[in-house]
């Protein structure tokens, strides 16, 4: 393929920003005085956090991830990556206790939760020197 581009860690890269960007909009959601979390959707222990938490959490996260991959920190990359994990996990997983929180439940298990898996993933291959 092409001039020698890996492509793993620019797809890893665009996710996790994204992830951060999306944390990032719903902590300016949250610090105007919207709702972006309802009980009926999150559940009540979810509810109970600020979503300022949950906003700044997911953007730590996302940002570490992708300047961990641009830096090639695969210590850093595997820690974060395996705590945004679960973030996703436990979101999902307090989310199907919810009224209606079954799109929270599938995007943050389904959607989300894989590629910080993957992402450790390769971290941990690199770690261990492993590069295929």
């Amino acid at each position: 393929m092409g001039a020698g581009v890996n492509v793993e860690p620019a797809c890893l890269t665009s996710f996790h920003t994204r992830a951060a960007l999306m944390g990032f909009a719903f902590a300016l959601i949250a610090g105007s005085g919207g709702a972006p979390i309802t009980p009926e959707l999150y559940g009540e222990r979810v509810y109970a956090i600020p979503a300022e938490v949950w906003g700044v959490a997911q953007v730590a996260l996302g940002a570490g991830c992708a300047l961990a991959i641009i830096g090639q920190r695969m210590v850093a990359l595997a820690l974060l990556s395996g705590l945004s994990a679960l973030f996703y996990c436990a979101l999902g997983t307090l989310a199907m206790r919810a009224e209606m929180g079954t799109l929270v439940a599938i995007g943050s298990i389904a959607i989300m939760m894989p590629p910080c898996i993957s992402t450790f993933l390769y971290a941990t291959a690199r770690i261990g020197g492993r590069n295929g």
